[in-house]
């Protein structure tokens, strides 16, 4: 090598080792590549950033509630944060409003499958952040995203993650949507037989030990086998501390307050324990009770009675109606001059419900609470009754019932028309698609159920590969069967084909 060579190959490597030059870390080779080529982002580092989407379909494999049978605490707990995260979910696709200031979140995921081992995530986030793109639709944000990211990264998931929760290209997949509810429905059936013959056996112990029916209302219809298992234990024990009361003829309530109903049934608080359940059947009136179940069996006699003189279908009330002085009064003296008069119409409005209103302040009660308003005769064109206010006489009630039964009659043969339309569509989108219950939530409108069912007709050689065995409830959004219930899969009446 010549000398000027070797010296200037001396001089290089001198000054790479004096001033240490190492590679640019990535977000400044980033900018520099912004600033060479005029992109934002490298496309390879872009395509390396998972969709939000997927890593959410990750993260409910990791930590969905039928995958921890032998930990039912932890089953428990990730059932609620689970249900949690839909609720999250809808409402930053602007489906609903939120319910929470912050959303803490609580996952158990199985950290070494040989010893079943559990690793506890938590994490809080703030409520979510929503921009309407239209009145019906709304796009993710990025602090959205971001807290997304942070439940994600404590579950050990990517923490960065792209897109949103309803591009078209990412939304729910229907048939990821049916597998699942078909995995989770058949585990139910495997592990709720048990709970479902102790529930039987518990039930049968309190009619046949104690004489009572127990049941749990309907707005407790969420609550799981094992959950409802535990409250009637709970009865038990409350029972055994007041063996001394006599709760033989009676019907235990369990649901959200303390009382006596109309029909004479005991209410009980969920919530609250066998103490407190003792102290109310300790201190509740069971005479009351007792004469208001028999005013209603009397009074389901008495309206029988004037529905067959006056030969229509049936005459009804308002609970709150029912039990007033007032009620009773107005129907045996429709009775009577039923008896006389025989049937309105002569008989032609056999198909006709009568509908009794009532004002509480009118009938001397100093209320306002109007009861089954309206307040006058009308007519309900929706289901086809007609509504009599309870302090009007025989003689009205007859004239009006000729002058507009037929019109009520009309309306009453629309709506069972459309009522036997839908429940033979049920039938027949029932069988077809080979699944074991097709029900309809109550908030939807039979127009909703109508097309949901015409639909899933029209496109049931895509549907029946996923949908035999199935219980579905056609409601206002997707949501999976929940774990430990034999609730159905909730499927959105407006569910497009193209989400398969």
């Amino acid at each position: 090598m010549w000398p000027w060579a070797r010296i200037r190959s001396t001089l290089r490597l001198s000054t790479l080792e004096r001033f240490h030059v190492r590679p640019l870390p990535l977000p400044l080779q980033l900018q520099l590549f912004h600033v060479r080529s005029g992109r934002a982002v490298d496309d390879e580092y872009e395509e390396s950033i998972p969709s939000l989407r997927a890593e959410l379909r990750r993260l409910y494999k990791l930590v969905h509630p039928d995958l921890f049978h032998s930990h039912p605490d932890a089953q428990e707990v990730n059932q609620r944060s689970f249900q949690l995260l839909q609720e999250y979910l809808n409402v930053a696709k602007g489906n609903s409003s939120p319910q929470h200031h912050a959303y803490h979140f609580i996952f158990y995921l199985h950290k070494d499958a040989a010893t079943q081992k559990l690793e506890k995530a938590e994490v809080v986030l703030p409520r979510p952040q929503v921009r309407y793109v239209s009145p019906d639709r709304a796009e993710i944000l990025p602090a959205t995203r971001a807290a997304l990211g942070n439940l994600l990264f404590s579950c050990g998931l990517s923490k960065h993650v792209k897109g949103g929760l309803m591009s078209e290209e990412e939304d729910l997949r229907l048939s990821d949507l049916f597998q699942q509810a078909s995995e989770i429905q058949r585990q139910m059936e495997v592990s709720l037989l048990g709970l479902e013959q102790k529930l039987v056996v518990v039930k049968n112990a309190l009619c046949v030990g104690r004489g009572i029916r127990v049941s749990v209302c309907s707005a407790l219809a969420g609550l799981t086998l094992r959950e409802q298992l535990a409250l009637l234990q709970r009865l038990g024990k409350a029972l055994d501390l007041c063996k001394d009361i006599n709760l033989v003829g009676h019907a235990v309530l369990i649901g959200d307050r303390y009382g006596v109903d109309n029909l004479g049934n005991l209410w009980l608080k969920h919530e609250d324990s066998e103490e407190k359940w003792s102290s109310f059947f300790s201190a509740v009136d069971l005479v009351k009770a007792l004469r208001y179940k028999k005013e209603a069996t009397l009074r389901r006699g008495l309206e029988f009675k004037v529905a067959k003189l006056m030969e229509i279908e049936m005459i009804f009330t308002h609970d709150s109606l029912s039990i007033h002085p007032h009620y009773s009064q107005f129907l045996n003296e429709i009775a009577e001059g039923a008896l006389q008069h025989g049937a309105v119409g002569g008989g032609k409005f056999q198909e006709l419900p009568v509908k009794v209103t009532g004002n509480l302040e009118e009938l001397g009660c100093g209320a306002t609470e109007e009861i089954g308003s309206p307040m006058s005769f009308e007519v309900d064109k929706t289901m086809g009754y007609v509504t009599v206010p309870v302090y009007e006489s025989l003689t009205n009630l007859y004239k009006f019932i000729e002058q507009h039964g037929e019109e009520a009659l009309a309306s009453r043969l629309r709506f069972k028309q459309l009522e036997e339309h839908l429940e033979g569509m049920k039938k027949k989108t029932r069988k077809i698609l080979k699944l074991r219950h097709l029900s309809f939530d109550n908030g939807l409108s039979r127009d909703k159920c109508i097309s949901a069912c015409t639909r899933l007709l029209r496109n049931a050689h895509e549907f029946t590969r996923y949908t035999e065995g199935l219980s579905i409830c056609v409601s206002n959004e997707h949501k999976l069967p929940q774990s430990g219930s034999k609730r159905p899969l909730y499927l959105k009446w407006d569910f497009s084909i193209s989400d398969l």
